[in-house]
């Protein structure tokens, strides 16, 4: 056989028989899940502004200057978007919500109640800020209003548009024209007489709003059902950081009572050592995710968007996490040095890539920065093959930083293990 599967065999024997591992592996993380599968249910608020991509059907000035307004709101974060790509930054986690101004929006007048409509869609994990996202959509429009309300000349503008598409409609008495020809010259007078400091004091319109309406996202299987099938994701990341204090620390115990030396004198090369190890680290990941996805599946009804597409995920994360826990155990000559780097490394891994808490709580710079952790790819992998719907083209991106980051520090780790030999 070869030596690296008689070591790898040798580890993974090891990890059964330490109960403390296995519970950093599986007790843990499956705790981690419940607490904030319980605690905020897959939603919340964020801090940051929120990314808001907008999509203009209308194409008007009127349209232009409300995305202009909306803009300005500095809890937004507005990127004007065509519908397939808005609708693809929301799926993939890059947008909080897309906004779609339909068609009519320019020729609308609330004084002739055809108020402007509205589609929003939203990121199902952030369904907690489209009230939010609402609110300021509303607000974005009656400045608008009050604009026009602020400027009489303006005002009686819109009055005078507003007769005319009355006067247009075909299903009136001619009680109803009187009235509504009474109202417009009496509204059209008021815009005369009023004085425009007092306009511009009053602020908001008195005629009604503009309509929103919900969309999803088309597939069902590109919406969580539950808080479950967003906190398990984070839940493996928990796992498998375990798993590197774990092992990181057996091969400082190694090293010190001496095993490693004796597989060093042996007929055997330091790659041989390296890949049995990494080899045990890779299939212990691979369980461990099998395992704890088996359970949200049979416990918390968790589906699986696409198996190849998972499997792809699991891969590339266990790749890059094998390659941390080589490069780790190199990092201290001792069991508490390699143990402290590695909690440290865990903490900080997890607080900056969404392991302890979702990235749409973390204020907007702090989510730029989350770009630098594992843990952050992994998730997005996971999320992706279970119910964001991701493509091969759209793994590409995460599996391929995990690999890169797997590479880099497996190549770091056996480097510095070598000087040490």
């Amino acid at each position: 056989m070869n030596p690296a599967f008689v070591i790898a065999k040798k580890d993974l024997r090891c990890l059964v028989r330490d109960k403390q591992g296995l519970f950093w592996a599986l007790a843990f993380p499956l705790v981690m899940a419940l607490f904030f599968g319980a605690m905020y249910g897959g939603s919340g608020d964020s801090r940051g502004a929120m990314k808001l991509s907008v999509v203009d059907d209308d194409g008007t000035p009127a349209s232009q200057a409300f995305v202009a307004r909306l803009t300005q709101q500095a809890s937004l974060r507005v990127t004007p978007s065509d519908g397939d790509t808005a609708r693809a930054r929301v799926r993939k986690g890059d947008a909080t919500a897309a906004l779609r101004i339909e068609k009519g929006f320019g020729d609308a007048s609330l004084f002739a109640g055809t108020a402007p409509k509205f589609a929003l869609l939203v990121d199902p994990v952030r369904v907690a800020e489209a009230s939010m996202l609402e609110g300021l959509v509303a607000q974005a429009f009656f400045a608008g209003m009050r604009d026009v309300m602020a400027e009489p000349t303006k005002a009686r503008e819109e009055v005078r548009r507003a007769a005319q598409q009355v006067a247009g409609v075909a299903d009136l008495d001619a009680v109803q024209r009187a009235l509504f020809a009474t109202f417009f010259v009496a509204l059209d007078r008021f815009f005369v007489d009023l004085p425009q400091s007092g306009l511009a004091a009053a602020g908001n319109s008195p005629f009604g709003g503009p309509k929103i309406t919900r969309e999803d996202l088309g597939r069902d299987e590109e919406q969580p059902r539950s808080a479950w099938e967003v906190t398990f994701p984070q839940a493996i990341l928990w796992g498998l950081l375990g798993l590197i204090i774990t092992f990181a620390v057996s091969m400082v115990r190694e090293r010190q009572e001496g095993t490693l030396l004796r597989l060093r004198v042996a007929p055997l090369s330091l790659g041989h050592v390296l890949a049995g190890k990494g080899l045990a680290y890779a299939i212990a990941t691979q369980a461990v995710v099998a395992i704890l996805l088996l359970l949200a599946v049979a416990l918390f009804g968790l589906r699986i968007g696409s198996l190849p597409m998972l499997l792809l995920a699991m891969l590339a994360t266990a790749t890059g996490f094998t390659g941390l826990m080589l490069l780790f155990s190199t990092l201290g000559k001792t069991i508490p040095a390699v143990s402290g780097v590695c909690s440290a490394f865990m903490v900080f891994a997890a607080m900056l890539g969404g392991g302890m808490m979702p990235l749409f709580f973390m204020p907007a710079w702090m989510q730029s920065v989350s770009h630098v952790s594992p843990v952050k790819w992994s998730i997005l992998a996971l999320e992706g093959a279970l119910w964001r719907g991701f493509d091969l083209g759209e793994m590409a991106l995460p599996c391929g930083v995990l690999v890169g980051i797997g590479l880099v520090a497996g190549l770091a780790g056996a480097r510095l293990m070598r000087r040490a030999s």
